[in-house]
């Protein structure tokens, strides 16, 4: 009698971690998926000219410090024609507004992993500034380096489509 509950109880236990087990990797498989959608959806942004990063976190050489945000305002975007830049990340707090910015010798590379990079220049009344886009293969989260003159600005934030973005853009400042 007790070897037959002992039995029970093994047959229990190794069923129920072996469910474990499948379902970890069929949760790890499903955010893989997920994450892949993502990069395919930003990609195909990128090269429509039509997308949009919210910063979600940044490190400037002003102060080295490194800063979280949740702030809807600062983004940079390229749509269509035109790149748009906003938020006192780029410009202080006297200058919140958003700002049209002409793009010159913009690339796009893809190097043997399928990690994405793009550069661009762009200038608009109050800046110039070198842009270089880093994606990683399986992912839309960018690292993003913006260089104006002296001023180097670091910042992570997804890449997605500007019609499902959920930034907010102010006026626009020619």
């Amino acid at each position: 009698m007790k070897s037959i509950l002992f039995l029970m109880i093994a047959i229990v236990i190794i069923t129920g971690s072996a469910f474990a087990q499948s379902t970890k990797a069929e949760k790890k498989a499903l955010k893989e998926a997920e994450l892949n959608a993502k990069f395919k959806k930003a990609l195909a942004a990128i090269d429509a000219k039509d997308f949009v990063i919210v910063v979600d976190s940044y490190r400037s050489n002003h102060d080295g410090g490194q800063y979280i945000t949740i702030d809807r305002t600062n983004f940079f975007s390229y749509e269509k024609q035109f790149a748009y830049a906003q938020g006192a990340i780029f410009f202080g707090e006297s200058y919140p507004d958003c700002h049209k910015l002409d793009v010159s010798d913009f690339s796009k590379e893809v190097d043997k992993k399928g990690n994405v990079t793009v550069k661009m220049f762009v200038r608009g009344n109050l800046i110039e500034a070198k842009v270089e886009i880093s994606l990683k293969k399986g992912d839309n989260n960018a690292d993003v380096n913006f260089r104006m003159r002296n001023i180097e600005l670091r910042y992570t934030g997804e890449v997605v489509p500007a019609a499902e973005s959920n930034y907010f853009k102010r006026v626009v400042k020619v």
